[in-house]
């Protein structure tokens, strides 16, 4: 942090160590972090990545140009991961997560010898439902990690008095996502013993919590149903065409098509030309 602040950056720190940072856990040992997530502003996104590498970080993986954050670096292949944001996902969930609103209303937290930033309490909240819901795959539709679940109640109970509510369900309802936020009320209800805040019992959100209740004991039964069969058909079909553009197979198919695209071109100019005898 102190690298970035040298160059005038001030990185957002997101998920779980911005759960440390806002103590939302009061025991930091009892928050297991498998890397560091970090926010930048669009502009500052490549002088971040040459200080990451100034300091000894390298690329852990290809860098994947579809993705939502630059590839995890690292001093070594046992040390800490760190994922540079300079957006949270590429999804229609963006405009729940515009960074530049995320930094703009984001609070600056003072180290021993640098600064930082972290998100507001209904970034914070956003970002933990949309994250588990579009990164961690349809099946959280069922059964959302506990992991999450136990983030999300710590935040509410941490900001309890500076959240409000209004503004997030109008936010997740602005983007036709409002089902989400209701869902998530009423599981971490049901497992951890968060009070739902006022409004998060809507009838929509009843039917499909008693329809997650009965999948989560008969996980077999979610083969019969067909909002999750087609949910993870999609998802499944994205997926392989993603990986399909990122991967050199693609070159290899849009120079085969174009070279199979030249050679008709060519047999048919040779076969529609008038013999020399013709003329």
């Amino acid at each position: 942090a102190r690298c970035f602040n040298e160059k005038g950056i001030q990185p957002v720190l997101l998920k779980g160590v911005a759960y440390l940072a806002t103590q939302a856990y009061l025991d930091p040992g009892s928050r297991y972090m498998t890397d560091i997530d970090l926010l930048v502003r669009d502009q500052e996104f490549v002088t971040a990545i040459e200080i990451l590498r100034s300091q000894g970080f390298i690329e852990l993986t290809e860098q994947d140009r579809f993705h939502h954050h630059y590839s995890p670096v690292s001093r070594g292949p046992d040390g800490p991961a760190v994922e540079l944001h300079r957006e949270f996902t590429p999804s229609r969930e963006h405009a729940l997560l515009a960074p530049d609103r995320v930094i703009r209303d984001s609070h600056v937290i003072t180290l021993p010898e640098s600064n930082v930033r972290v998100p507001s309490p209904e970034h914070l909240l956003i970002h933990a439902i949309v994250h588990a819901q579009v990164h961690e795959r349809a099946r959280l539709w069922i059964w959302p990690p506990l992991q999450v679940l136990y983030d999300f109640s710590l935040l509410v109970r941490r900001f309890q008095n500076d959240i409000n509510w209004d503004r997030l369900r109008t936010a997740f309802n602005a983007s036709g996502r409002g089902l989400w936020l209701d869902l998530f009320c009423r599981t971490a209800e049901e497992v951890i013993g968060l009070e739902c805040p006022p409004g998060s019992s809507s009838k929509r959100a009843a039917v499909y919590s008693f329809r997650n209740s009965i999948l989560r004991k008969h996980p077999r039964l979610r083969f019969f149903d067909p909002a999750y069969m087609a949910s993870v058909s999609l998802e499944g079909r994205v997926e392989r065409a993603g990986l399909f553009l990122k991967s050199k197979d693609f070159g290899q198919f849009v120079r085969r098509a174009l070279r199979v695209t030249l050679l008709r071109d060519v047999i048919r100019d040779i076969r529609t030309r008038p013999k020399s005898g013709d003329e």
